[in-house]
């Protein structure tokens, strides 16, 4: 008698469900405009964790959990790191470094397109940009800061918020983003086979919808490092977390080094076992009393505790400060950052202080503008001018370079003409940052003696010959 082994219906599928991996689409896709609330319930609240039941089981479990796709328990860890001041600080200086370069963005049309479509690709691109930099409601900032919070936590969505212009109005019909709303990491499944990634509907739902089954412009999604296949070894909070948890248990021990040794203790002598015990009482009464009372001829004094090894006087101090410097390099790249040493000089803090990693800034940079040209922009561009013309969305870049000196670099350009050497126009605006006066505006330091010639050089041309005086014999070309 053979027996047969039954495997389940649609066996691929059965299987990724057996693995806790991504299912099917769960609700359908939802309508793209429509808006979508997070908020925790009763049951969610149940994974909210203290500093006082973070133990090594308890993250190991997380990890696990995170490995196979389901991110709600290392979520709640995440959260729970943010509250350690050092991490905060670092989280908020690496932001502001990276959206410090917004106003350095470069929107220009693809250039391998049809010539017969170069005008139509400057008009997207233009459109491109005033979306970005003159929408009040819904700033670049914003997405930016959503975007390196993926990036730390090793992925992650956001949810951009759309509406389209009513009839009658200038615009009737065209769509535009209206905010973004980063997805609570609790909320963020990734598929253990395929690797993407999904969402669940509640904080405890194992399987998530996977994010390709919404409609396009639904959700950005971020996936850093995603050469590695496991997902509890992704983002920067990860690389961290053996420091924080080693600063947490420190913490503590240090507290009990200074409530021991740091403070000094009370010696008193005496001649029999009634004064001792006399002694004894005053010592235990002297915290509340600010002093002692002894028999005449006996003797008490303090005694100052001996200094800690380490070069700083304490060896709990000294390993903080390895680990600020350790956490300073995964975030900023540097590890001169956020606290300071004793024997650093102030300008060399200061210049710590004052930039983030030009390496890791663009880093940053690189991975928000694939995310975002594939999932916000390319999807702008396909409602409003039409899927045909998704090729001519725009391509995005930061200007790294920071602006000449403006005295030395036109000096140094004045001497070189004046050997034989010079410099085009249009090199020297670009190493000075000067744009060109546009259409109508007056260039500042240029003598004009005719409205006629601040009207041409206004507009880019040359100035026209003066008119002769009456009378001097001249003529005027024209």
């Amino acid at each position: 008698m053979s027996t047969t082994l039954m495997m389940p219906t649609n066996d691929p599928q059965s299987m990724r469900y057996m693995g806790l991996g991504l299912g099917t689409p769960l609700p359908p896709p939802r309508v793209l405009g429509e808006t979508r609330a997070y908020v925790p319930n009763i049951s969610a609240r149940l994974l909210r964790i203290t500093q006082d039941q973070v133990s090594v089981y308890r993250i190991e479990a997380a990890l696990n959990q995170a490995w196979i796709g389901f991110l709600a328990a290392w979520a709640e860890i995440n959260d729970l790191m943010l509250v350690n001041p050092i991490i905060r600080g670092l989280r908020k200086h690496l932001k502001a470094g990276v959206k410090s370069y917004l106003n350095r963005l470069q929107v220009t049309p693809p250039t391998n397109i049809d010539p017969s479509r170069a005008a139509l690709a400057e008009e997207i691109s233009n459109d491109v940009r005033n979306a970005i930099e003159n929408n009040a409601d819904a700033p670049f900032t914003t997405l930016l800061d959503s975007h390196v919070e993926c990036e730390l936590r090793g992925g992650g969505l956001i949810e951009p918020s759309w509406k389209c212009f009513p009839a009658g109005t200038p615009n009737a019909g065209k769509w535009y983003w209206t905010g973004f709303r980063l997805i609570p990491q609790h909320y963020t499944r990734f598929d253990r086979f395929s690797g993407e990634i999904g969402l669940a509907a509640s904080a405890f739902q194992y399987l998530g919808q996977p994010v390709s089954s919404f409609l396009p412009g639904t959700f950005i999604a971020v996936t850093p490092e995603s050469a590695i296949p496991d997902f509890s070894k992704r983002g920067t909070y990860r690389s961290v977390l053996t420091d924080w948890f080693a600063m947490q248990n420190v913490t503590g021990w240090w507290q009990d080094d200074i409530e021991r040794l740091g403070s000094p203790i009370v010696a008193a002598t005496y001649d029999n076992d009634a004064d001792r015990e006399t002694v004894n009482a005053a010592i235990k009464e002297m915290g509340a009393q600010g002093g002692i009372a002894y028999r005449k001829g006996g003797d008490v004094k303090l005694v100052e505790r001996s200094a800690r090894t380490g070069p700083m006087g304490s060896a709990h101090n000294e390993f903080e400060t390895t680990r600020v410097q350790r956490m300073s390099i995964a975030f900023l790249g540097a590890a001169q950052t956020i606290k300071i040493d004793a024997n650093t000089g102030s300008q060399q803090s200061s210049d710590n202080m004052a930039e983030v990693a030009d390496d890791v800034v663009a880093d940053h940079w690189e991975h928000f503008f694939a995310d975002v040209r594939r999932d916000l922009i390319q999807v702008y561009v396909g409602l409003n001018y039409g899927l045909e013309n998704v090729d001519l969305t725009p391509i995005f870049g930061v200007d790294f370079e920071e602006a000449a000196e403006a005295g030395t670099t036109l000096d140094a350009y004045t001497k070189g003409g004046a050997i034989g050497v010079p410099v085009g126009e249009g090199f020297a605006r670009k190493k000075l940052k000067w744009p060109a006066p546009g259409p109508g505006e007056k260039p500042l330091g240029v003598p004009v003696a005719d409205p006629a010639v601040a009207e041409t050089v206004a507009v880019g041309g040359g100035p026209k010959s003066l008119p002769a005086a009456p009378g001097d014999g001249t003529q005027t070309n024209k």
